[in-house]
């Protein structure tokens, strides 16, 4: 697992926010804090039709750095994880409302 911050603009505004990479093939995850620092409206977010845009525009060099991006290179990649033993489906009702909860701490044990 690797923590850093990262620069990251989203609709002609720029935030500093921190980023976690994990080594693994699952779904990539934006956080309450991310969705709560840049007012993201879920709802649009959810039901639009859009492509999305990944870009890096910068990385600074340093061996720590490169050995992350090494050892996480599979990860760090532009293609998305996939599932190939499951399928799955969620139905929502129309009127649902998306609830959150506090993030709960990882016991030691996971880490």
């Amino acid at each position: 697992m690797i923590e850093c911050n990262v620069k990251v603009q989203y609709q002609n505004q720029s935030y500093d926010l921190s980023m976690i990479v994990i080594y693994g093939a699952s779904p990539p995850l934006l956080g309450l804090q991310w969705i709560n620092i840049m007012q993201l409206d879920l709802n649009q977010l959810i039901h639009a039709q859009h492509s999305v845009q990944h870009s890096i525009h910068k990385i600074y060099t340093s061996s720590k750095l490169q050995a992350s991006l090494q050892k996480y290179k599979n990860v760090l990649n532009k293609e998305l994880g996939h599932c190939t033993k499951v399928q799955a489906h969620i139905q929502l009702k129309p009127d649902a409302i998306p609830k959150f909860f506090k993030p709960r701490p990882i016991p030691f044990a996971y880490l």
